[in-house]
């Protein structure tokens, strides 16, 4: 099982890397909700850095079912950069 925070490559995905964003208990059935990590800052307002080439783009999840795909841990993301990211993918669903 994988776990929130952590960076992975999952085959089949058109980017190279993503931070794993749901929670552990919604992991274990094998899917996952999943943002991509780009090397350039992209142009867009939800996004993280988390490195120094390396961003985390908050408004782009995918769900994915890591059951169906290859995939390998590389990483996980700092807790404050795993924290201020779910905080930009909530602001997607707040109210008002």
């Amino acid at each position: 099982m994988v776990e929130q925070g952590e960076i992975l490559k999952i085959e089949g995905l058109k980017f190279r890397k993503t931070v794993v964003v749901s929670k552990d208990t919604y992991n274990k059935t094998g899917t996952v909700v999943v943002c991509p990590i780009v090397s350039e800052d992209p142009d867009c307002t939800l996004k993280q850095r988390i490195g120094e080439n390396e961003y985390v783009i908050c408004d782009n999840m995918k769900v994915t079912d890591l059951n169906a795909r290859r995939f390998n841990s590389v990483g996980r993301v700092s807790y404050p950069s795993l924290i201020r990211i779910c905080d930009m993918i909530q602001s997607v669903f707040d109210y008002y």
